[in-house]
């Protein structure tokens, strides 16, 4: 038993990295380098043996000048083979008994053996079958050139001797270390090249570049050594020596199929021997004629590599190979069928807890379900499956084994800990497990869930697999059967690891659900506040759109009623009929009304930006008890009035704020003076700090339900004739709105309305304080006028109006029908007055002041506009403008003004 109390596995499938690998390649790179550099007579005899039909006087001169090279071309042609013919003595006479292909062979050999093969002659016939492999792939290559490109043969032969060089290399000088290759491709079924890349970080063909690189072997040599495993499109591509490598990879693969010693790579090869046939232009019965070629050929060379060449050795020992690979294949495949059945019987284990927890709706359930289906399906012996809830202070978990199962449950200490002394005994093993909990767990919270849940340990002796949740941390505790093998396979882990995803899973569900459960109020709360969000938005933009509407619409109506107002007035100062008078002043007082309605219409469309100082909320309220106390007494509607004490001063306009609360108090009034009433004043310091709120509130007729939406539209009123214009609130719901505030109703038929305004203590955006106003002094017009006067209007019917009523006052009167052309006008003649329109095409009225302002000495300008915001008013008196005056206009008052501004002119000069 393992003392430690939890130790983190390695997911089986996964290999911990070979910390002895970068070792490995490091020695290897140590005797590559260590390698005697080939001699220069080895190169010399390499570059003969290579080119097809070799001088054999010159190549004997070569081997003459080595004596050991010599004595070995001499012996073996006085061998047993040759013997018949005579003894010879001269080298050239040995190379020509031998012939070419003998020497060629013969002459390669020797090169490799004696660099690679340094006194270990026991190493050298313990890979007897690797020769015979090289020597395999030389004979192909030489007839597959043959068949292909035959001025290639000679050359293609010492590259298919040559082309394992690496191999060579690795199996002589790191044996032990290779054993590990053959292993892997043996029970894990891996290629040779992908197996060498795990135990040595390299493969034979990078070591057999890096020794061809070393001896300056030729690029056609070396290219084959490195390149010999690509595929048929990667070859295509090269520029050079892609044909030879074609060639040399093509043999390796028959040679491997003929001797058999790679069965389990053969499969693997056959869409690449495929892919090289094509590229070489070799059919089905071309290969056919070299396979016949090919044993023939092997025997006469395999003398010179100390090999066996009787062809029928050659064939018994191929299928002595095959049927051991057959019987091989046979367990293979009953092992491969035994671990699909234990696959299979995993991987269902997964889809079969999902679908039996799916329908469960309690935890016991779930630890219910993952055990026996544990059991039942993949002989688990037995487990332990808990949970801990932080937020509840709770464990819950079920035991199991030998046919019993229990539940426990067990409060949670300060520590998060479970109190296993206040409730059933827990055997040692477990009562470890529970207490190294948090050690597991402590820093997986950093973690991804998904990769929380992949985690595996051990801990005496159980195989756990974490449970995660939104808000939980529990465990799979797992006693596998002990028919197992020691070793988890990666089948198993998915299994039991898919059973504690869906655990978890499912575990949170029912969190998930609880939760939803006890948010089901608050969600139908928050749904009910979001439709009246809604509905508000709603009523803002269409308010929105109404203002514009009236901003449009008040601005086109209130020039032509300043003609009619102006017009009317003039027909009144001329008349002599007294009744006729009396009716055009009734004329002037309805537009006096309907200008003052106007007025009301722009100031809910546009209304003037609060003038900013400290208000005293509950002064203000007062003040208006006061002025409407006595209209409500003669109604005996009593006022109560509950003003918070602890109500701050808040940073708004007054005057504003007291015409919003006056209309809100007489709008109570009107819906109780019929039945009576109380009418109830309240303010209070909201708890947040920041916001006050005061309501007005009567228990009048209340307000049918299909109005409630409409109560804040222009001209909507449900007043009798003559009670109200219907802007009363829509006039206080812009002024509310332009305070950073909001207003609402509450409102019910037959039990009363209550209207409630919340303003922040401080707004966002506050104005600056006005400057006081010093009054001007009083002024008395003068009965005789004289004086210049430039009139700029862009209405016709104005400008005629205003130069006919002045001409009449005695002055002298010139017109201008835009901002330009009465600046052409001011720079060609002298005016002792202006009268300017603001809102005019080409140049404004605040146009023609900024020129007059940066020119200097400019006459008083009087404006006279229709429905300009106070915003531009206030920048035109800032910009010298010495009045202003609204349309309609009274021209009595506007001549006397006018009297009094040039008076005030001619003073100052004075």
């Amino acid at each position: 038993m393992d003392p430690t109390p939890s130790r983190r596995e390695t997911v089986p499938g996964k290999t911990a990295p070979n910390a002895g690998a970068d070792r490995s390649l490091h020695a290897i790179l140590q005797r590559i380098e260590a390698l005697p550099s080939l001699p220069s007579v080895a190169k010399a005899i390499l570059d003969q043996v290579l080119t097809q039909d070799f001088d054999h006087a010159k190549l004997a001169r070569i081997v003459e000048t080595d004596q050991a090279l010599t004595m070995k071309i001499l012996d073996h042609a006085n061998s047993a083979t040759y013997i018949s013919r005579g003894m010879v003595s001269q080298v050239e006479q040995g190379l020509n008994r031998l012939g070419s292909r003998v020497v060629q062979t013969l002459m390669l050999s020797v090169l490799i053996k004696d660099s690679l093969v340094t006194g270990d002659r026991n190493g050298e016939a313990a890979h007897k079958t690797l020769w015979r492999h090289c020597l395999a792939t030389a004979v192909y290559a030489s007839l597959i050139a043959g068949k292909s490109y035959p001025s290639l043969a000679c050359e293609a032969f010492g590259a298919g001797i040559m082309h394992d060089l690496g191999l060579i290399f690795l199996q002589l000088h790191v044996p032990d270390e290779y054993g590990h290759v053959t292993e892997r491709m043996e029970e894990m079924y891996e290629a040779v090249l992908d197996a060498e890349q795990e135990v040595f970080k390299t493969d034979h063909t990078a070591v057999g570049r890096w020794i061809a690189q070393k001896w300056k072997l030729p690029p056609s040599m070396t290219d084959v050594i490195w390149l010999h495993h690509h595929s048929a499109p990667a070859l295509g591509a090269m520029k050079d020596n892609g044909t030879l490598v074609a060639i040399v990879a093509l043999a390796n693969i028959l040679a491997h199929f003929t001797l058999m010693d790679a069965p389990r790579s053969m499969s693997r090869e056959k869409q690449r021997q495929a892919g090289l046939q094509d590229m070489l232009g070799l059919g089905e019965k071309e290969i056919q004629d070299i396979h016949r070629a090919f044993a023939p050929a092997f025997a006469e060379r395999a003398e010179p590599f100390d090999l066996d060449g009787d062809q029928v050795t050659l064939f018994l020992s191929s299928l002595q190979k095959a049927n051991q690979q057959l019987m091989r294949m046979g367990l293979d495949l009953e092992q491969a069928v035994g671990r699909l059945e234990d696959a299979n019987r995993f991987t269902n284990l997964g889809s079969t807890v999902g679908l039996k927890m799916s329908t469960a709706t309690s935890v016991d359930e779930i630890f219910e379900v993952a055990a026996m289906s544990m059991q039942e399906e993949v002989g688990v012996r037995g487990g332990f499956a808990y949970w801990m809830v932080p937020s509840e202070r709770l464990m819950q978990g079920l035991i199991w084994g030998g046919g019993n199962r229990r539940s426990v449950s067990y409060a949670l200490d300060g520590d998060g800990l479970p109190l296993t002394s206040e409730g059933p005994a827990l055997p040692e093993s477990l009562l470890v497990i529970l207490r190294s909990h948090h050690e597991r767990h402590e820093g997986a919270f950093a973690m991804d869930r998904e990769l929380r849940l992949k985690q595996f340990f051990v801990v005496q002796g159980y195989c756990i697999f974490p449970l995660v949740g939104s808000d939980f941390t529990g465990e799979l505790c797992i006693l596998r059967s002990q028919d197992r093998p020691l070793k988890m396979t990666p089948q198993e882990y998915m299994g039991y690891s898919q059973v504690s995803c869906v655990a978890s899973a499912t575990l949170d569900r029912l969190r998930l659900f609880d939760s939803l459960q006890m948010r089901a109020d608050e969600l139908s709360r928050a749904l009910w506040k979001n439709q009246q969000i809604n509905l508000q938005l709603l009523q803002t933009e269409r308010l929105a759109a109404v203002g514009q509407l009236a901003a449009g619409a008040a601005h086109e109506i209130n020039n032509p009623l300043a003609i009619i107002s102006a017009r009317t007035q003039l027909l009144e100062s001329r008349e002599d009929d007294e009744k006729k008078r009396r009716d055009l002043r009734q004329i002037s007082e309805q537009i006096e009304r309907i200008s003052s309605i106007l007025l009301s219409l722009m100031g809910f469309a546009r209304p003037n930006a609060p003038q900013v100082t400290k208000v005293d909320l509950n002064a203000l309220l007062k003040k208006i008890v006061g002025l409407v106390e006595s209209i409500f007494h003669t109604h005996r509607i009593p006022i109560v009035q509950n003003l918070s004490p602890e109500m701050p001063l808040i940073l708004a306009d007054a005057n504003q704020l007291e015409q919003v609360f006056l209309n809100l108090v007489i709008n109570a009034q009107h819906a109780m003076e019929n039945d009576g009433g109380v009418l109830t004043i309240a303010s209070s310091f909201l708890s947040d700090g920041k916001r006050v709120c005061v309501t007005v509130k009567d228990t009048g007729c209340g307000i049918p339900p299909e109005n409630l939406s409409r109560i804040f539209d222009p001209f909507f009123s449900t007043k009798s004739e003559g009670k109200g214009t219907g802007l009363g609130l829509s006039t206080a719901y812009g002024i509310v709105a332009n305070h950073y505030g909001e207003i609402k109703v509450l409102s019910e038929p037959g039990r009363g309305t209550e209207m409630v305004v919340i303003l922040p203590v401080s707004t966002p955006v506050t104005m600056p304080e006005k400057p006081a106003v010093v009054p001007a002094p009083q002024c008395v017009p003068l009965q005789e006028n004289e004086g210049r006067i430039l009139v700029v209007d862009d209405e016709g019917h104005i400008r005629d109006i205003l130069a006919e009523t002045l001409r009449d006052a005695g002055y002298v009167v010139e017109t201008a029908a835009n901002g330009e052309e009465a600046v052409r006008k001011l720079r060609v003649g002298a005016f002792d007055l202006i009268l300017l329109d603001i809102r005019m095409p080409v140049h404004s009225g605040l146009d023609v002041l900024k020129l007059l302002r940066r020119k200097g000495g400019f006459p008083p300008v009087m404006v006279i506009t229709g429905l300009a915001s106070s915003e531009e008013m206030e920048e035109a008196q800032r910009l010298g403008a010495a009045k202003c005056v609204r349309k309609p206009f009274h021209l009595k008052t506007l001549l006397a003004d006018i009297s009094c501004l040039l008076q005030g002119q001619r003073s100052g000069q004075a």
